[in-house]
């Protein structure tokens, strides 16, 4: 009996070393059907490299009905933190003057991001909302997180964001100033608040992301032109829908995808 014992924890061992061995060894390429399904066919991998745990691959997203690449993704991973029931890998993103660097956990119904460090020009909007081309922003994103919890239905954490040197390059407006984007996650909702560290162009507001409501974001705010420069009366009046004097209210509203 214990010999018979000995022979079926032998095999099952065996086993458990060969599903391993293939899991360890599975071709990048897996990824892309992962997640495509994961993102609702948002975004998928191109011409993978490298293993399921160590990898690189193009990262694209759909837009215009069509797949655009965005940038190069590389990943590194220990497969046996799966055994631990959780995914832990550290990503990079990598394009031209554009980097990011982060540490996702995967786990079951929950994803945390750790340690989220990301810099692009502000034109790179462009390649995600090709609709922002209109105004063709300029200057400097930089995006800063220490640690964000995601499930389906709640967040946790917070995230800032900055646009250095901003300007819309297709309404030769430049030199507008320096902005701040604070989100602080509560529950489904996370808090914004938008201000101004320098420039003519005061901005300041507040709002709230959901993801339990069908109107997503709701925002408001003030412009002011602080400078009293005239070529920013015109951007006034469009912030304003044709209004005129040197502040002006605005809101923003975008419905959830």
């Amino acid at each position: 009996m214990n010999a018979v014992r000995v022979r079926i924890g032998l095999v099952t061992l065996g086993l458990a070393a060969y599903v391993f061995s293939l899991a360890a060894f599975a071709p990048a390429g897996l990824l892309a059907p992962l997640l495509e399904r994961a993102s609702g066919g948002e975004a998928t991998l191109g011409e993978a490299r490298g293993t399921l745990w160590s990898g690189d691959a193009t990262f694209a997203i759909r837009s215009g009905g069509i797949y655009r690449s965005l940038a190069q993704l590389e990943w590194h991973c220990n497969p046996l933190w799966v055994i631990a029931g959780r995914l832990r890998a550290a990503v990079a993103l990598r394009a031209p003057d554009t980097e990011l660097h982060a540490t996702l956990q995967l786990r079951p119904s929950e994803l945390r991001i750790e340690d989220l460090q990301a810099s692009a020009p502000a034109a790179f909007i462009e390649s995600v909302l090709p609709i922002a081309g209109i105004a063709g922003p300029e200057g400097r994103l930089r995006l800063h997180a220490d640690a964000i919890e995601l499930t389906r239905m709640s967040i946790a954490g917070s995230a800032t964001l900055d646009w250095e040197n901003a300007g819309l390059r297709q309404w030769q407006w430049s030199q507008l100033g320096d902005y701040r984007l604070e989100a602080t996650g509560q529950g489904p909702r996370a808090q914004l608040r938008l201000a101004t560290l320098r420039g003519d162009l005061q901005l300041t507001g507040t709002g709230e992301w959901r993801i339990d409501r069908p109107q997503a974001l709701q925002f408001s705010g003030f412009a002011e032109n602080a400078g009293k420069r005239k070529d920013l009366e015109l951007l006034l009046r469009m912030i304003g829908r044709g209004a005129t004097g040197p502040r002006q209210p605005f809101t923003l509203m975008l419905p959830a995808r």
